[in-house]
């Protein structure tokens, strides 16, 4: 079984934090992993050495 996981995140910058380590510390991480950026500028910043290595982001 495949898995992917598509969040929108429009500031929340802690909360996007959590749910990845929860993600994380999970027996089996996702495929994907998706983050929609909602009118927030922070964001990649926030999300800056926050993924596993496995996990990649695009523009």
């Amino acid at each position: 079984m495949r898995t992917a996981v598509i969040t929108l995140a429009a500031g929340r910058h802690r909360h996007l934090a959590l749910q990845q380590a929860g993600l994380a510390a999970g027996s089996r991480s996702p495929e994907q992993y998706i983050v929609v950026a909602m009118d927030d500028s922070g964001l990649r910043a926030a999300l800056a050495g926050q993924r596993p290595g496995c996990w990649s982001s695009r523009a």
